[in-house]
């Protein structure tokens, strides 16, 4: 794009151009323009500013008003009808992200044809004198909060996560980031992973990690295991397509909360875990299949959907289902048990256990479909060394 009154937007393919802004916000829907292998030379000549969206038009306008000449938006600068430079340009998002000058953000458009420059209320900060206590007096200023633009369009979309959160350059652990992240839609649910990419290899890049597996960390993978599901704001589905493996909280859609390690030394031991890249050469992309094998005290259970602590509905309501449950964790139960008067120990005859629930497979392995908690209600032994197995299992 050329700064001058009657501008010529063209695609530029050299790299290295800078500085540049990059653009945020949401397609809502297929675009009508976007680069193509069949226009992409076209492209490279000029594109009809009349024919883009407002959005895009208004993107334009605000890199020009600040005197810059280049603008990165995804829908133009990735061919979208060609799958490796799809792939190559996704692995690439981290650089596109971490080299600009600055991204505009269209916060309040739904899509690209909405645009996000019009007039607006007039806005200023009210001042006014306060008392802080008997004593001292001052003057504050009330300006407006902070978070109001998250119930903007713009923060209901995975892939604008990894878009602001890089651009801002801010760094949250990676739990609350994949919280944060699987409240978000996504119009194509195979971008479950891709649309997190460059954020896992910026982490990886800034934390001490070791191998990245579907969403999840081989460093403290136990503790990655158990999403809580009392977290869930509403029902979790399955892709229609194979996504992750089931160990991964990618191979769901819902908003959930992995736990963060409140439990004591897990009471099972990782064997291995490995999973199969579409891509070799783009290690936080898209996988093919996962394999997760732990050791541990795994115990035959009855689901029934008439209990009122059981949730899912991935069979028919009054069934009862042979399932497994595998302990994770346990830690002695927080009751006390008075002594005398005034003195209480820990009884540690109560036991609180977390285990995954598992489905068995014809072949031997098992997927996960869940998880329980056996709660403490008499000083018994602990539930999974009554009847259980200690022995290797394999969750795919």
């Amino acid at each position: 794009m050329r700064n001058a009154a009657e501008p010529t937007v063209r695609l530029i393919t050299t790299s290295g151009v800078s500085p540049y802004a990059t653009l945020s916000y949401c397609w809502g829907g297929d675009q009508l323009t976007k680069t193509t292998k069949a226009n992409s030379t076209q492209y490279e000549a000029q594109i009809q500013t009349a024919l883009l969206p407002q959005t895009i038009s208004d993107a334009m306008t605000v890199t020009r008003g600040i005197g810059l000449r280049y603008l990165w938006i995804d829908a133009y600068c990735i061919v979208q009808d060609e799958e490796e430079d799809k792939a190559r340009q996704i692995s690439q998002m981290l650089q596109v992200y971490r080299g600009f000058y600055v991204t505009i953000v269209s916060a309040k458009a739904g899509s690209a044809a909405d645009g996000f420059l019009a007039p607006r209320e007039a806005y200023r900060p009210v001042k006014m004198n306060v008392r802080w206590d008997d004593t001292v007096y001052g003057e504050a200023i009330a300006v407006r909060r902070s978070d109001e633009a998250q119930g903007h369009r713009l923060f209901t979309r995975g892939w604008t996560l990894q878009e602001v959160r890089l651009s801002a350059r801010v760094l949250i652990t990676w739990f609350r980031l994949v919280g944060e992240y699987t409240k978000r839609d996504l119009s194509v649910e195979s971008d479950k992973l891709l649309a997190i990419a460059a954020l896992a290899e910026d982490y990886a890049n800034t934390m001490p990690l070791t191998e990245y597996l579907a969403g999840m960390w081989r460093d403290d993978l136990l503790h990655q295991l158990f999403r809580d599901p009392r977290a869930f704001k509403k029902k979790a589905t399955r892709p229609t397509t194979y996504r992750a493996p089931s160990w991964s909280w990618a191979s769901l859609d819902g908003e959930m909360s992995l736990n963060n390690g409140n439990f004591n030394e897990p009471t099972c031991e990782l064997i291995d875990a490995h999973v199969t890249l579409r891509n070799p050469e783009h290690r936080f992309g898209q996988v093919l299949g996962g394999v997760l094998q732990l050791r541990g005290n795994i115990k035959h259970l009855t689901w029934t959907s008439s209990s009122e602590y059981a949730r899912g509905d991935e069979w028919p309501l009054d069934s009862e289902v042979s399932l497994w449950g595998l302990e994770l964790f346990r830690k002695p139960d927080l009751r006390e048990s008075s002594v005398e008067e005034d003195e209480w120990i820990r009884d540690d005859r109560y036991y609180f256990s977390q285990a995954l629930v598992l489905d068995a497979n014809s072949d031997g392995t098992y997927r996960r479909v869940g998880t329980m908690y056996v709660t403490p209600q008499d000083p018994l032994p602990a539930w999974f060394n009554d009847g259980s197995n200690f022995e290797e299992v394999t969750i795919v």
